[in-house]
């Protein structure tokens, strides 16, 4: 399996020029089929499918703020 780190969610249908990577890591297109081809991170799925789901807009997490449980 690939790893596909972190990073920035990006659609288009046309690209022109080069991409760059830098110190945090190689940058590069893949084709929506090979996702599952990666490590992806961690509910990287679920915000994808906000990014191609024209009927969801957001994705958080519910974060619990009380203490000890309570």
């Amino acid at each position: 399996m690939k790893k596909l780190s972190g990073g920035n969610i990006h659609k288009t249908n046309s690209f022109s020029g080069e991409l760059k990577s830098s110190d945090e890591g190689e940058v590069f297109w893949i084709e929506k089929g090979q996702l599952t081809d990666y490590t992806l991170a961690n509910d990287f799925l679920e915000m994808y499918r906000v990014f191609v789901n024209e009927n969801i807009s957001e994705f958080y997490y519910i974060i619990s703020w009380e203490k000890n449980g309570r």
